[in-house]
């Protein structure tokens, strides 16, 4: 049986996760997030990703962490690392066949900090689900709807979490489509017998936490006294929206994985050395792969940020290849927040146009934000103008004199001019003609490496690295 890990480590972000020459990575400079950029086939995978995943797995002290699979081939590239470093019984990988799953919703209940609602720490994290699941949506100009929205399942929440069941969207949209339409509904004995909503409610009601308890009756007042005065042309809009928004995770794979079922692992098992290799490749299982993806790293990300280091210090990771896929409006706030928590998180992705995309319409800001939260960047060719363009502002510009002299014939017709201009370091061009590995290239996948407030050989601000892309077969 495999020895337990200590929860305490000396220096866990003093480990060596690469070197290049004289230069050494650490897992202290990776927590401050790193991103790899690169037009497909530039070698992000195959190359930087491997290499720093290669370097977490054998890095000391051991860490855990977090995979996702982009394409329908990346798990064997994974588990290389993994089972070069002899961690393969570390690992827990979960698929479609749902051998390992995790109540999404119970797991966020009882994520909420002390002193919260459970059914607001709930909903945030529903919140975040329905953005995914409607990026390309234009923001409401009436909040009418959504208002609807949250308020009914901050309420079907709150009724489950009294009946003491589990929480399930399955049982929300049982609730949704059992609630009294009416007054008449609430007094009529046929009703009463048949409703999901009533048996839930009564369940609440023979809570003793439920009697006198405001939060309580709130709850049963949505239901009883402000869904049943809307007028049936407005209430049946409202229903419609509510199921539209609960009905994607009712269904396919989240259904299956995540919702009403019984959790066998936890996302905070990685704090003790576990690997979590989330393989749902968006290539076979597309949208659907990519929200029980998204949900995941969620819940793993929360679990980060209130974790005590005084009880448990050990450096983790999470490494997100093709992360236009799933980034959202929490792994911005993540980024911010996951240097001070030990957390090393490597995203990889095509271009910033296509994490412009996931995170919807006017998402420029965030953008910014994320981009100004990496402080290391991996830049691989590319032929987006747009993230050609950061490249080399990103390397930066320096002064360059050019001097000139001009003759005639006459005499005294000489003249001598000098003259400063400010020129990138690294134009467009070279970004364009880096290495992609493969037979064409000798599998050596080149980069442009550039880290916050660090200074490289010769005073240059960024550093060209090698990577080979048959470094575990040689």
């Amino acid at each position: 049986m495999k020895q337990q890990l200590e929860p305490l480590v000396e220096r866990p972000l003093d480990a060596v996760i690469q070197q290049y020459g004289q230069e050494h990575i650490t897992a202290r400079d990776l927590a401050n997030n790193t991103i790899i950029l690169g037009s497909p086939g530039s070698g992000k995978t195959s190359g930087v990703l491997s290499s720093l995943i290669t370097g977490a797995m054998t890095a000391s002290p051991v860490m855990g962490g977090l995979f996702n699979t982009a394409k329908q081939d990346d798990l064997p590239s994974i588990l290389k690392p993994i089972t070069y470093a002899n961690r393969l019984s570390d690992s827990i990988i979960i698929n479609a066949l749902g051998e390992f799953r995790l109540n999404w919703l119970e797991y966020a209940r009882k994520q909420t900090p002390e002193g919260s609602n459970e059914a607001i720490t709930v909903l945030e994290m529903f919140r975040t689900f329905s953005e995914m699941v409607n990026k390309s949506a234009t923001v409401s100009k009436d909040p009418f709807w959504q208002t609807h929205v949250d308020k009914f399942c901050l309420a079907a929440i709150t009724l489950l979490i009294y009946a003491k069941v589990s929480l399930s969207v399955k049982k929300m949209i049982q609730i949704l489509h059992s609630m009294p339409k009416n007054t008449d509904d609430i007094s009529d004995d046929n009703f009463i017998s048949h409703s999901q909503f009533m048996y839930y409610l009564n369940l609440a009601m023979e809570n003793p936490e439920s009697e006198d308890n405001e939060e309580f009756d709130q709850c049963v007042s949505y239901f009883l006294d402000e869904m049943t005065q809307v007028d049936q042309r407005t209430s049946s809009n409202i229903v419609a929206s509510i199921h539209a928004t609960l009905f994607p995770a009712s269904i396919g794979l989240m259904a299956k994985l995540l919702d009403d079922v019984e959790s066998n692992f936890s996302m905070d098992m990685t704090f003790d050395g576990k690997i979590i290799i989330i393989d749902l490749p968006s290539s076979v299982y597309h949208e659907q792969g990519n929200l029980v993806t998204s949900m995941l790293m969620y819940l793993w990300q929360k679990d980060v940020m209130k974790r005590d280091l005084s009880k448990n210090n050990r450096a983790v990771f999470c490494f997100t290849d093709e992360a236009q896929l799933t980034i959202n409006k929490q792994t911005v706030a993540f980024s911010s927040v996951c240097r001070s928590q030990q957390a090393m998180c490597i995203y990889a992705s095509q271009s910033l146009a296509a994490i412009k995309v996931r995170l919807g319409p006017q998402s420029d800001h965030l953008l910014d934000q994320f981009i100004n939260n990496c402080g290391n960047i991996y830049m691989l060719s590319s032929t987006n103008p747009e993230t050609l363009k950061l490249f080399s502002n990103l390397v930066g510009k320096d002064y360059e004199m050019r001097m000139g002299f001009n003759t005639g014939m006459g005499a005294g017709k000489h003249s001598a001019n000098a003259s400063e201009d400010y020129r990138y370091i690294l134009p467009e061009k070279e970004f364009r003609l880096l290495a992609t590995g493969g037979p064409r290239n000798n599998y050596v996948v080149e980069s442009i490496f550039v880290s916050s407030g660090r200074i490289f050989n010769e005073d240059q601000t960024y550093l060209r690295v090698a990577f080979d892309q048959k470094m575990l077969e040689r």
